[in-house]
């Protein structure tokens, strides 16, 4: 299974940095996985913050092969739990297609590529910093994949 994680910027500190590397270490038994940054925009005090997400969703929308699955993580998606997160990952290697999780910027994605893809899943309706998010991101997929194959680190 090839899974991507697209996400807006790149990890501020250290601590979340090594928190990702160590997560992504562990899910390479399990996947082909990458992380693919793309550029952040900077934010003014007279920022439309509309138009920086259509910008960094432009990124976002060259990074994504055309015959991907795209998952879009927004706080207005499904929620689920690990258990259910595990059997949508089976689902998704079913398909065949290259697997694209994506984080937005500190503003979060625009509309139009949540829309756009083909499932959209929170991580919680709390607002998560985006190294955060993307350290919690690994942790789910790696406990995900866990699951799948029985392993103890879930419980």
């Amino acid at each position: 299974m090839n899974i991507t994680l697209l996400t807006a910027g790149k990890m501020k500190h250290r601590f979340f940095s090594e928190a990702g590397f160590e997560y992504v270490g562990r899910l390479k038994p399990f996947c082909s996985f990458q992380v693919q940054e793309v550029p952040e925009e900077k934010l003014t005090k007279n920022t439309d913050i509309s138009v920086v997400k259509k910008k960094e969703a432009k990124r976002f929308q060259e990074k994504i092969p055309k015959n991907a699955l795209v998952i879009a993580l927004d706080e207005r998606g499904k929620e689920m739990t690990a258990s259910e997160f595990a059997k949508s990952l089976e689902k998704f290697e079913c398909s065949g297609k290259p697997i694209i999780f994506v984080i937005g910027g500190a503003n979060g994605l625009d509309k139009n590529l949540v829309q756009s893809a083909d499932y959209t899943y929170s991580m919680g309706k709390m607002t998560l910093t985006q190294d955060l998010a993307r350290v919690v991101f690994l942790e789910t997929l790696f406990r995900g994949f866990c699951i799948r194959k029985n392993l103890p680190f879930h419980r």
